[in-house]
Order: structure tokens, then C-alpha cells, then sequence
């Protein structure tokens, strides 16, 4: 099995593509969005719909770049725990 380095430099890391463990806080949270999506998007008006749909869009792109960012902080918090301890 190839080491942490050679996964990352290979591009075989996918952190987002692991299941994350059952939490229901979660779960509950995710329903209760379904619930309330679902809702919203029975709206007959083709304009307001529209708008959710672009709204979605934007709120996931956001959400992509808070999770980038959370990324790279956890990773430099990593490399800074790392250089500690050979201090």
C-alpha cells in the first residue's frame, strides 16, 4: 500500500467521498432540509422555483469553499502538531 504522501501526490485521496459515521443530529437536521426543500419546491409559481434552484446553487458553491478552507486549516493545524512534537 503506497504511504499518505504517494495517495496525495497521486490524486487517491478523497476525504469527501468517505461515508462519515451516523450521527443523529445529522440525520435529523438532513430530514427535517428534505422536508422543507420539498415543500418549497411544490411552489406553482415557475419564478420562485427558479430562484430556489439558483439559491441552492449558490449556497453549494459557498459550502464548497467553507469546506476547502476548513481543509486547509485542519491540515496546517496538522503540520503544526507534527512540528511540535520533534521540537
Amino acid at each position: 500500500m503506497d504511504n499518505i504522501l504517494d495517495q496525495l501526490y497521486a490524486g487517491k485521496l478523497f476525504p469527501f467521498e468517505v461515508p462519515r459515521s451516523p450521527d443523529q443530529e445529522y440525520e435529523s437536521a438532513a430530514e427535517r432540509f428534505e422536508l422543507a426543500w420539498a415543500a418549497l419546491m411544490d411552489d406553482p409559481d415557475p419564478e420562485r422555483r427558479r430562484l430556489l434552484l439558483q439559491l441552492e446553487k449558490e449556497h453549494k458553491a459557498l459550502l464548497s469553499l467553507l469546506e476547502r478552507s476548513a481543509f486547509a486549516q485542519g491540515f496546517r493545524l496538522g503540520g503544526q502538531l507534527a512540528a511540535e512534537v520533534f521540537r
